[in-house]
């Protein structure tokens, strides 16, 4: 490969690992790439402050590294070449959040599904406890199992049902009328926080 003149300082970085996968010249790295030859140019000359990471994923593969690779080459150009890296570490690290972000939108869109039982399930377990003819432990155990997996979301109630608590309007309902904080009511549905964030109020009485 013919050595080009020193007002294209990557071209030190770029060569040898072209010469490694075969490619002769910046006309073949570009049609390997799918990177115009204007683009390497300015990449050649050191102007990579507005490099793509798409275009650095490009020219990785047509020179058969991994991108950290070629970011580790133009490491030696450090000025320009430190925004690209923060740029691809803050992309990598958007990519490893992303199953965490979607976890937990599927969690929030199965407890918008939920909250029909979870607002009245708690009511109905209070109802069949007061039969005398009915084991309330049989129709639990149907649902432990949903409400452990609501609770390993980080679903938590904010009381239960028959419960006696101050009034505390941010996380409570009056089902009727008014009343100051700190009084005294009872609870009469339950409210859930979901990541300690409220999901929907409990909703309390005077009675």
């Amino acid at each position: 490969m013919t050595q080009l003149d020193t007002k294209f300082p990557l071209n030190s970085v770029l060569q040898p690992l072209m010469e490694k996968v075969g490619l002769k010249s910046w006309t073949a790295l570009s049609q390997a790439s799918g990177v115009s030859i204007k683009q390497l140019r300015r990449i050649r000359q050191g102007k990579i402050e507005d490099l793509k990471i798409s275009t650095l994923l490009q020219l990785a593969t047509a020179l058969q590294i991994s991108a950290p690779e070629l970011l580790s080459a133009l490491a030696k150009l450090p000025d320009p070449v430190t925004a690209l890296r923060q740029e691809y570490d803050r992309l990598q690290l958007q990519l490893q959040q992303q199953p965490q972000d979607l976890a937990e939108s599927f969690q929030r869109e199965s407890l918008d599904q939920l909250e029909s039982w979870l607002r009245y399930w708690p009511i109905a377990v209070a109802k069949v406890k007061q039969e005398a003819n009915i084991d309330p432990q049989n129709l639990v155990k149907l649902v432990t199992p949903v409400e452990r997996l609501v609770q390993s979301w980080g679903l938590e109630a904010i009381a239960a049902v028959g419960d006696r608590i101050p009034y505390d309007p941010q996380w409570h309902q009056l089902t009727q009328g008014t009343a100051d904080p700190g009084t005294l009511v009872t609870v009469v549905a339950p409210g859930y926080r979901y990541q300690e964030k409220l999901l929907f109020r409990a909703e309390v009485s005077m009675h």
